[in-house]
């Protein structure tokens, strides 16, 4: 189920499970979460297959130094996951492609469309499991991603 996320060998399974350290649990939490999208399709984000994220919702909002909210966010993604203004478009690629593993959970509906929160585990370059918050919005068949940050792990049963 976690696929390349997955530890790359049985051994390397055991030695995971052994430490009990952060990684096992992130692995654990991981595939609780995607196990919730398989259990139920219907917890899909809607046209997650064409879901797009902007541009500039990374080159100027969460790498732009002059955006301090957003660089903040920015900032935690380049030290836990190696994301930054140079590779940006790797970060967009991967939380595209891990929307579509992971439940969503539809938060409110106002005049912009309604939002989908996902809660998703994203490795980066660095190898090091990261707990992200996406929002999402939906319109007219029209799926857009509108933020993602982190956020610690709250308990790790969700």
């Amino acid at each position: 189920m976690l696929g390349k996320d997955a530890p790359k060998s049985l051994a390397a399974f055991k030695r995971l499970k052994k430490s009990d350290g952060e990684n096992w649990k992130f692995m654990q939490l991981d595939y609780r979460r995607r196990s919730a999208l398989l259990s139920d399709p219907s917890l899909a984000l809607p046209c997650v297959d064409t879901a797009t994220a902007a541009d500039e919702k990374f080159t100027g909002y969460l790498f732009n130094p002059d955006k301090h909210d957003g660089y903040s966010k920015g900032v935690a993604f380049t030290s836990r996951l190696g994301y930054n203004i140079n590779n940006w478009e790797e970060l967009r690629s991967e939380i595209l492609q891990q929307a579509k593993l992971y439940s969503a959970t539809k938060q409110q509906t106002d005049e912009y469309g309604t939002r989908y929160e996902q809660r998703v585990i994203l490795y980066g370059k660095k190898g090091k499991p990261a707990n992200v918050i996406i929002g999402w919005t939906h319109k007219e068949g029209k799926t857009w991603m509108s933020t993602a940050f982190m956020k610690e792990v709250d308990g790790w049963k969700k």
